[in-house]
């Protein structure tokens, strides 16, 4: 009753946890490592450390940008979706707002303006573009992955604004070719 967030209601979640696949936690992150977590549990007040491949956390709408910096203190640098300049960070985010030192701050103008490529402010695309260029980026070797990652504006902010989201970087044309396949990929389903 005084939950601060949405409940688990997604069937994936309770098929997973059924078979053992996940752990559900009832508490909160208190620290992010690059293998593990630090998780507050809220039964017994004790903080543990687990070990951690993959996060998936709904963050809200509000200010997500503290949230990452709160739980990962050691943030530096973004680059789209890649923290820190690291194939195995990744934060994905709405990105329907500025930052409030970008031209026309908080304002949905520049929204209003833009020309996407078909269907990529779409959240369920963005989570498979930055699933699939993690996955992608995991299974190069870290040299193309750091050539790469140099072919991407960087950010000091963790979250990426709507004039930062263009999917397409001249300078990384590896990364442009599985952002477009992908799109397109997802422009097909929808045609069926």
């Amino acid at each position: 009753p005084d939950t601060r967030n949405q409940p688990t209601a997604n069937d994936c979640f309770f098929a997973l946890y059924k078979a053992g696949l996940v752990s559900l936690i009832y508490g909160e992150i208190d620290q992010m490592n690059s293998e593990s977590l630090c998780v507050r549990n809220y039964r017994n007040d004790k903080i543990s450390e687990i070990k951690c491949d993959v996060l998936v956390k709904c963050l809200g709408w509000n200010d997500p940008g503290s949230f990452v910096k709160k739980i990962f203190p050691k943030f530096k640098s973004r680059n789209f979706i890649f923290l820190n300049k690291n194939p195995r960070l990744v934060f994905v985010c709405d990105p329907k707002y500025r930052h409030s030192d970008e031209v026309g701050g908080n304002k949905y103008s520049d929204v209003l303006d833009t020309a996407p490529i078909g269907g990529t402010y779409s959240v369920p695309i963005l989570s498979r573009i930055a699933a699939t260029l993690q996955i992608y980026s995991l299974g190069t070797p870290l040299k193309a992955f750091d050539e790469m990652i140099e072919g991407i504006p960087s950010s000091d902010q963790p979250t990426c604004s709507w004039s930062e989201s263009k999917f397409q970087y001249p300078k990384a044309k590896e990364l442009s070719e599985v952002i477009y396949n992908l799109i397109d990929q997802n422009k097909a389903l929808l045609s069926e």
